[in-house]
């Protein structure tokens, strides 16, 4: 049998109140997707610095599970449509600014702390909205390596530090 693609156009639209109990029956489903996904990218990223994987693809996974946690967040505390989560992409300042304005004592400025801390080989500050190429090591049309491979210590403890944060506050949401 032929597998069907997932497409968010299949989701009811949460504004809809014609089928309430379908909508609040699908959104417990994408709850509970959501949280696995992060539980199973943290395992990643788990097993990436215990098992010695190159420094972007960890950082890869990092990013993605920190993206995952801040979608979860706002799809359970607003009223927004997954198409207008879906729609504001890998724009991480977006999402933030959108959690501090529905919610100013939710603790993501010590995340957003956290994750700013994050250096490219030259020790310049990465632009984290463009993870999605930290699996290639290379921006899009570019040649350079934007990370050397090897995670250092000190880079090792920031990753941990991010993931436990993330952890102790997925049980709180």
């Amino acid at each position: 049998m032929k597998g069907k693609l997932f497409n968010l156009k299949d989701l009811p639209d949460l504004h809809d109140n014609y089928n309430d109990t379908l909508v609040r029956n699908n959104l417990i489903e994408i709850y509970d997707n959501y949280k696995y996904l992060i539980k199973d990218t943290i395992k990643t990223i788990e097993f990436c610095l215990s098992h010695g994987i190159n420094k972007p693809l960890t950082l890869f996974y990092l990013f993605f599970c920190i993206e995952l946690f801040l979608k979860f967040y706002l799809i359970k505390n607003t009223s927004y449509s997954l198409k207008e989560i879906a729609h504001k992409g890998h724009s991480f300042q977006s999402l933030f600014n959108e959690i501090n304005c529905i919610d100013k004592s939710n603790n993501m400025e010590e995340l957003e702390f956290l994750i700013r801390g994050f250096k490219d080989k030259h020790n310049n500050n990465i632009d984290i909205n463009q993870y999605a190429n930290f699996k290639y090591n290379h921006l899009k049309k570019e040649e350079k390596i934007i990370f050397d491979y090897e995670i250092k210590q000190r880079e090792k403890k920031k990753i941990e530090e991010v993931m436990k944060w993330i952890k102790n506050y997925l049980v709180l949401i």
